[in-house]
């Protein structure tokens, strides 16, 4: 019997998101926004991604629910790191960030 050859272990993490990813329905509601919060906790610092989740992508403007003001003035001051971060990340179309302080997190 030939002997199979193991694989490179991968993160747990690539294995979820490619079984969400084929899970996913095709008419989800907003397709970009579940892609961007899928990659969000690997795409920020961790204390950021810890700190806000996006909740809504409307028109290129992302809006993050911070869990407290304090994050929320700091996430709006990072604006431009963030929006560089989604484009590393190959997360087009998002123009701006908004954030807000409570609310759906």
């Amino acid at each position: 019997m030939p002997r199979r050859r193991r694989l490179a272990p991968r993160a747990a993490g690539e294995g979820f998101e490619s079984l969400l990813d084929a899970l996913a329905p095709e008419d989800a509601p907003d397709p970009a926004l579940v892609r961007l919060q899928r990659s969000w906790r690997t795409t920020m610092p961790e204390a950021v991604a810890r700190a806000g989740t996006p909740v809504a992508l409307r028109d290129g403007v992302l809006l993050v629910a911070c869990r407290d003001a304090t994050w929320a003035q700091e996430l709006q001051m990072l604006e431009r790191t963030l929006l560089d971060r989604l484009a590393a990340a190959g997360i087009d179309g998002v123009t701006a960030v908004r954030t807000r302080a409570g609310g759906d997190r």
